[in-house]
């Protein structure tokens, strides 16, 4: 069960950013799972954050704490693995939890949660960055935005154990947030439903939901925005999607056998067809 982590801030392209520079395929099914063995320590890893250029990958891990604090991993080239794991001491706010990264649109920024704060802090490069300010979002946690940040995916705590997806738009990025029902059909009640992650170029909402087995990673998916989403479908176990802007590497946290301890961050990759 990953109930116990917080989410993240994310925060997705517009469709053009997405598929600027790429080109658009159909992807066949996921691979085999891959251990990120060189993230894992004794403790939990989760909540993966992953550059637009694949480079620098952020994530909440409490190997040093008895609260999340983040890290960061870096590497040279797609092609290598990640590695040189350090804690973002720049981001940390003492004794307060940090968790919930995730990248801006243009990948500049890093959004995070600090305790009950939604922040954000400038990317210096190479996993280098500068000092956190206050991000003005929506109450709750988790947030996913999406289409020029007009819409957003997230979640809010009714009840101890429990989480529901939430969803909300607005008019212009200075216009208020309005919240609607589109993704109550998904929300059970006592059971955590959260922790989204989205593909803008494919209109994919990717989440992680609480089952008698444990924790499942779902997907749905909708024609356009403002179009209602089909039904989930599993993925895989585990939770904390984070889904690349190409849609083809989908990182997750489980607490598996053969693991170094509590959760670690796994891999699924798929190519087009």
């Amino acid at each position: 069960m990953l109930a116990a982590a917080c989410g993240r801030v994310g925060f997705s392209p517009t469709p053009d950013a997405a598929t600027a520079g790429e080109e658009q395929c159909t992807l066949g099914p996921w691979g085999n799972t891959e251990r990120l063995a060189m993230l894992a320590s004794i403790g939990d890893d989760w909540e993966p954050a992953m550059s637009i250029d694949g480079l620098v990958l952020v994530f909440a891990s409490n190997r040093d704490d008895v609260v999340n604090h983040l890290y960061v991993a870096t590497r040279a080239s797609t092609s290598e693995s990640f590695d040189n794991v350090r804690a973002l001491t720049e981001l940390t706010g003492g004794t307060m939890r940090e968790d919930s990264p995730a990248w801006s649109l243009d990948g500049s920024r890093l959004y995070f949660s600090r305790g009950s704060r939604a922040m954000s802090a400038e990317h210096l490069g190479g996993g280098m960055f500068a000092a956190p300010i206050d991000a003005a979002l929506p109450d709750g946690d988790s947030w996913v935005m999406a289409n020029g940040e007009l819409e957003t995916f997230y979640m809010v705590y009714p009840a101890p154990n429990d989480g529901d997806l939430k969803h909300a738009t607005r008019g212009s990025l200075a216009d208020p947030w309005t919240v609607d029902g589109a993704l109550d059909a998904m929300n059970r009640v006592g059971s955590p439903d959260g922790w989204p992650a989205f593909d803008e170029a494919r209109q994919e909402l990717y989440v992680e939901q609480e089952s008698a087995s444990g924790a499942e990673l779902r997907v749905a998916s909708r024609a356009s925005p403002g179009e209602p989403f089909g039904p989930l479908s599993t993925i895989e176990f585990g939770g904390d999607p984070d889904i690349s802007r190409d849609g083809r590497t989908l990182l997750f946290a489980a607490d598996r056998l053969g693991g170094a301890g509590g959760a670690d961050i796994y891999m699924l990759t798929r190519d087009c067809e």
